[in-house]
């Protein structure tokens, strides 16, 4: 249908509004159809009127050409041209060109990551789109090949292969699949490499394979909280994928606490969403009973854990039992016991600092031994000092204790260590609180780098997008500067926009897109331009970046 005379194209356009229903889930149940499957062609010099019945979709049609309703399927394209820019969708956006542009136009993927859950709803397949960029007459070819990365092709997390395609004249966009590979094991997401190869060169996309099988489990298998404290909160997290909804159910039961005397039975559902893995709470009512009687238990138990994505069990595995100490808060000798039975702290604060408290009681002297233990993935000499020692309290002595442990930071990409923390010999009467914790120390250290070794664009393109990505810890802001510098071919304010940028990543941004400005020079050259791109850093405890 494409034609150079041709000012605005529209083919198989539809417009569905969604019809929702419930007040929590909100659930889609139907849609009004107000376009459905219309095509027009508005030529150079037309005038074009539709005449319709009230309520036909008229105006919906106009709104949705000018992008002010979102459509649902089908092509616009004004100019005969362009429907997207910069592997965006168009939103109220027409180019305006001042001579033909009906070139063939060049390939690209419409993103740098595609990602699919290895069970989708769809089948196990990722889809990979080629949109051409630019004009549209003629015929592009190409081929999309997959490699390895941590996914592993060959059947093990997907299907390897190598598609080859063709995009007939007016033709914008087509659709790859790669088949995935659903492990029904726990697991990281995993990551392949798509390289599209054309006759003006290659780019590459990632495919991200999200893990479905989760595991729902208790924060820590040891819960803590004194009689006096009212209500307590337990937390579940969700180990494993994100994708998939989850639920699990949750119960609590008498051990040495007695329900009703000195704590309130609860049982519930938790859910979680596709694509949610927040931590999820319940609480737990706790009764003061103005006696002394010690620390009590209570059970806590997670059952009948269910995919309702796939309306499949779910057999718990990790942490589903665990059990709250209620910690009694009448006058004795007390208790002596950390705050938590987990602390973290950054492998750059230099420093962490652990307090021991004596509750439940103050009557009398007591002391305490305290130590790191080796039991931790921590080094001891290489990520952090050993310590040791022994704290005493006097007669209605409460003052909490600290001691502080020395952290080293490594400067290096890792997992988060731990550092097992204990206490022993407590003498005088004092019962034992929480006397086993764990340090999590946290890496600060980011790889940054660029996404591919080689970035692609067209001379008419304006702008080439550059992006930087980081691995490793992610929590804090990390700082570099990019450059750009000419070579043989290119030279900068003739070929294309040179300078230098500072450039900030802040907590929790693993990503952005630098633009290098092109220059077309209206002249045919016998080879392509090259720039050296560049990444440098000033590394600091405060700027943990590795490049």
């Amino acid at each position: 249908m494409s034609s150079n005379e041709n000012l605005v194209e529209v083919e198989n356009l539809k417009v569905w509004f969604p019809i929702k229903s419930g007040l929590v889930l909100d659930r889609h149940v139907g849609d009004v159809k107000a376009v459905d499957d219309v095509t027009l062609t508005i030529r150079r010099g037309e005038t074009l009127g539709l005449v319709g019945e009230s309520g036909c979709g008229k105006s919906t049609v106009g709104r949705a050409i000018l992008r002010l309703y979102e459509p649902t399927a089908g092509r616009i394209v004004f100019g005969g041209q362009f429907t997207s820019f910069d592997r965006t969708n168009a939103q109220r956006l027409v180019r305006v060109n001042g001579r033909n542009t009906g070139g063939s136009g060049t390939l690209a993927f419409t993103t740098n990551n595609f990602a699919a859950a290895e069970n989708g709803t769809a089948g196990p397949v990722m889809t990979v789109t080629v949109v051409r960029q630019g004009g549209l007459s003629g015929t592009l070819t190409g081929t999309n090949t997959t490699s390895d990365g941590t996914a592993l092709g060959g059947g093990t997390n997907y299907f390897g292969q190598t598609n080859a395609f063709t995009l007939g004249a007016g033709v914008q966009f087509t659709n790859l699949t790669v088949t995935l590979v659903d492990d029904l094991g726990t697991n990281v997401n995993r990551i392949f490499t798509n390289t599209l190869t054309t006759a003006a060169g290659s780019s590459t996309a990632t495919g991200t394979i999200v893990d479905n099988d989760a595991q729902p489990g208790f924060f820590i298998a040891n819960f803590s909280a004194l009689e006096n404290g009212g209500a307590t909160l337990i937390t579940v997290v969700r180990r494993g994928g994100s994708a998939n909804a989850y639920t699990v159910q949750f119960a609590t039961s008498n051990n040495t606490a007695i329900a009703g005397t000195h704590y309130t039975n609860t049982t519930g559902t938790l859910s979680w969403a596709d694509g949610d893995v927040a931590n999820k709470t319940f609480p737990v009512g706790i009764t003061d009973n103005a006696a002394t009687n010690g620390a009590l238990l209570v059970n806590l138990t997670l059952f009948n854990g269910t995919n309702t994505t796939l309306g499949s069990a779910v057999a718990l595995t990790n942490l589903n039992t665990a059990t709250l100490t209620i910690l009694d808060d009448e006058n004795g000798p007390g208790q002596i016991g950390f705050t938590a039975v987990s602390l973290t702290a950054n492998e750059n604060d230099g420093s962490v600092t652990v307090t021991i408290i004596r509750t439940n009681g103050g009557s009398g002297a007591m002391s305490v031994n305290f130590s790191t233990l080796t039991n931790g993935t921590a080094v001891a000499g290489t990520h952090y000092t050993a310590t040791n020692g022994t704290f005493n309290w006097g007669n209605n002595d409460n003052t909490p204790r600290t001691f502080t442990i020395t952290l080293m930071d490594d400067t290096a990409t890792n997992s988060t260590r731990t550092v097992g923390l204990a206490l022993s010999s407590i003498a005088g009467g004092a019962l034992p609180g929480v006397t086993n914790a764990m340090l999590s120390i946290l890496d600060n250290d980011s790889v940054v780098g660029f996404t591919t070794n080689g970035f692609v664009v067209a001379e008419t393109g304006t702008n080439a997008v550059v992006t930087v990505t980081r691995a490793g810890a992610t929590n804090q802001a990390v700082t570099f500067t990019f450059t750009t510098a000419d070579t043989a071919s290119a030279v900068g304010g003739v070929d294309y926009t040179s300078g230098t940028a500072t450039v900030t990543l802040g907590a929790g941004v693993v990503t952005t897109n630098l633009l290098v400005g092109i220059v077309d020079d209206v002249t045919v050259q016998p080879a392509n331009k090259v720039v050296v791109l560049g990444l440098t850093a000033v590394v600091s405890g405060t700027n943990a970046v590795v490049l």
